[in-house]
């Protein structure tokens, strides 16, 4: 999460930690699916169907994820993160 949280201001990386976050829906896909899926095929099926989309993420990190510009990071210190505890509307 942090690496997708850095590419963008102060002011965007509520909205992109939520939808970063959004993905963990996995999990309550597994809940609903994985016994089933163990029930009727096995539990090593199981496990292949979930490394398979695990497979497919690690290749798009692999190619197209890329640290933040330094520019970014400069400018996300505690001085400038403080206002949020100050400012009511924040």
């Amino acid at each position: 999460m942090p690496l997708a949280g850095r590419w963008y201001d102060l002011n965007k990386q509520g909205l992109v930690l939520g939808l970063v976050g959004a993905g963990n829906t996995g999990t309550l896909l597994a809940t609903f699916f994985a016994g089933r899926i163990a029930k009727s095929f096995g539990w090593h099926v199981d496990f292949a169907v979930a490394l398979f989309p695990l497979f497919i993420v690690l290749l798009l990190l692999l190619f197209w994820a890329r640290e933040a510009p330094r520019s970014i990071h400069a400018t996300t210190n505690f001085t400038a993160r403080k206002g949020v505890f100050t400012n009511r509307d924040a």
